[in-house]
């Protein structure tokens, strides 16, 4: 696929109702390689798209085919030639319902049974939490982005400096500092009916609050957020403050979890359900 290619790309999300743009296409064709079937028109009636982190590691999504095509084993093509280009890299995606077994067949788990809770919805203009032990939630600062990406790498056990400098440059970038420490961030960006929170990382439920809250008080209206489900107390504050849950989709992985329990920090919520 080519950036040309954003414009068919967008329609097929259309017709599953998702909220993409051809801008938020645009930007997740030019982060990684896609992979797309076509009719005898030309026309493109299937997408599949794969992102590499580093030396070993990637994501997978976007997976979608046009409903009249649907069926036919459109996808399973898709999907064996985006995994023969990733070879032995461990792959990562979120699986929509209607795809779990798809990929289960592909030879994807999901070891630790974590959903993925899409939250969105509209917010009035708030008050940040008030904190009382002397940390600040602030912009980041050019200086801070050598940290981002170390938070970011350290919570999702790859590296994905590539597409955390994207970012950087675009979107609107909030770090919690503690003691003269950056411990947490998160980055706020234009996408699908308004703003995406992601990736928000931190140590603890409490302190990935204390960032959202900063972040979601200067960006009122329509907000989207990407959650563990694991993280029970951030999605209970986060209902409680107007972004409900709308679906929710299934980690998988093809590899051995081990490594996972080693990470230091935790992704709060996705770049997006795609880029993971």
């Amino acid at each position: 696929m080519t950036s040309d290619d954003a414009v068919a790309g967008h329609r097929l999300t259309q017709q599953l109702g998702w909220p993409h743009t051809e801008q938020d296409w645009a930007f997740h064709l030019a982060q990684g390689r896609g992979w797309a079937a076509v009719d005898r028109d030309e026309t493109v009636i299937g997408t599949a798209l794969l992102w590499f982190y580093g030396d070993h590691d990637g994501t997978l999504g976007l997976v979608i085919v046009d409903k009249a095509f649907r069926g036919k084993g459109v996808a399973r093509t898709l999907m064996e030639q985006v995994l023969e280009a990733a070879g032995a890299r461990k792959i990562r995606l979120v699986a929509t319902e209607m795809a779990v077994q798809l990929y289960r067949n592909l030879g994807f788990a999901s070891p630790n049974n974590i959903k993925i809770a899409q939250r969105q919805g509209v917010i009035a203009r708030s008050t940040p939490m008030a904190i009382n032990d002397g940390s600040i939630v602030r912009l980041a600062r050019e200086d801070d982005y050598a940290c981002i990406r170390t938070l970011d790498r350290n919570a999702v056990g790859m590296d994905r400096s590539g597409v955390i400098n994207s970012l950087l440059t675009s979107a609107t970038s909030y770090v919690l500092e503690r003691e003269g420490s950056v411990i947490g961030c998160v980055l706020v960006r234009d996408s699908g009916h308004g703003k995406t929170f992601g990736p928000l990382v931190s140590s603890n439920q409490t302190d990935a609050k204390l960032l959202l809250s900063q972040a979601v008080s200067e960006h009122p209206g329509f907000c989207r957020i990407d959650v563990p489900e694991d993280a029970k107390a951030l999605g209970i504050w986060l209902e409680q403050n107007g972004l409900s849950l709308v679906d929710r989709g299934t980690l998988m992985q093809n590899f051995d979890d081990k490594l996972r329990k080693t990470l230091s920090c935790k992704m709060y919520s996705l770049i997006s359900q795609a880029l993971i």
